[in-house]
């Protein structure tokens, strides 16, 4: 006798979805966050492009500082081989005494560009040097910070700095310390990667040697690196910090000079060379501090100060 097929048991009705919900009226008066606006951030970048332009125009006008001779003629020896590192070749007093010269890389590289291009090719490479700095100072920011107010941190950065933008080694500072807060801001630190050190490595290497203000770059880091300890940021790491640091020391110091790098740039720190100077024409505003009168004339353009004394206001209501 064959058994009887039983019939399937029928299919589990599908589950029900839950009913939509409708999202609760806010309550009057709060607080509601807008979304961006496409237009004001593509007006933002717009504004950013100008302050391009108006970094490589501020900064296009004739060399008139005399030491750039000094530079060409130090890059000339330096490319023809004829160059000792330690001894001073425009001297005829000082054949006895060590000579560091910080610049020698920046002598070297704006010889080399002098004779490809001659006088208005170095004044142009400096111009697009300036807006390279105010370049990297915009993109120094964290991810969906908005661009307008680093539009007017930079652009009265420029106007307050127009007057001292010649054609010197002091230029690779600006872009040394430049490049550093882009580092610092936008390169991420993962724990154990070696990339942010490197990177700070090369960067203070390059700096080291071509222009004597490079301690800037060593000092700044270390002080970010200080502050972690009071207030760490998201996703930073306070070692990577360290060895960049390290490194960065290290680095400075692979220099025909070594040790001697770190000798201190003596406008800021030799009183017998201030008062030796202090009378004249040309190397007296080198040796002036910052809260003398005559430090706040910028060539009689009222423009320069005024535009410093807002940036420095902008930056004190910042830290408030």
């Amino acid at each position: 006798m064959m058994a009887s097929h039983r019939p399937a048991d029928p299919p589990a009705p599908p589950p029900e979805a839950p009913p939509p919900q409708t999202p609760a009226p806010a309550a009057p008066g709060g607080l509601t966050t807008l979304p961006a606006s496409g237009f004001l951030v593509g007006f933002d970048w717009v504004l950013a492009f100008g302050v391009l332009a108006l970094a490589f125009l501020t900064a296009s006008f004739a060399a008139r500082n005399s030491d750039l001779w000094m530079h060409l003629a130090a890059g000339r020896l330096l490319a023809n081989g004829q160059y000792q590192f330690g001894t001073d070749p425009f001297s005829y007093v000082g054949a006895d005494r060590i000579w560091v010269n910080h610049a020698w890389l920046f002598d070297w590289l704006l010889f080399q560009l002098y004779r490809l291009a001659a006088g208005p090719g170095i004044v142009i490479a400096k111009a697009i040097a300036v807006a390279l700095t105010a370049g990297l100072l915009l993109v120094a920011r964290k991810p969906g910070q908005p661009v307008f107010p680093g539009v007017v941190c930079v652009g009265l950065g420029i106007l307050a700095a127009a007057p001292w933008l010649l054609l010197e080694p002091t230029l690779a500072t600006l872009l040394g310390l430049a490049t550093l807060m882009f580092l610092l801001i936008r390169v991420p630190r993962r724990p154990g990667s070696w990339t942010f050190p490197l990177l700070v490595a090369g960067l203070f290497w390059v700096w080291a040697n071509c222009d004597q203000w490079f301690i800037l770059g060593p000092a700044v880091l270390f002080l970010y690196t200080l502050g972690q300890y009071a207030r760490t940021d998201e996703g930073e790491d306070p070692a990577a910090l360290w060895k960049a640091l390290g490194l960065g020391i290290l680095a400075c110091m692979l220099n025909p000079h070594h040790v001697r790098v770190w000798a201190l740039p003596p406008e800021a720190f030799d009183r017998r060379l201030a008062e030796m100077f202090a009378g004249d024409i040309e190397y007296a505003r080198l040796f002036r501090g910052g809260l003398v009168k005559e430090a706040w004339d910028f060539d009689a353009n009222p423009i320069n100060p005024v535009a410093l004394l807002l940036l420095l206001a902008l930056t004190v209501i910042g830290f408030v």
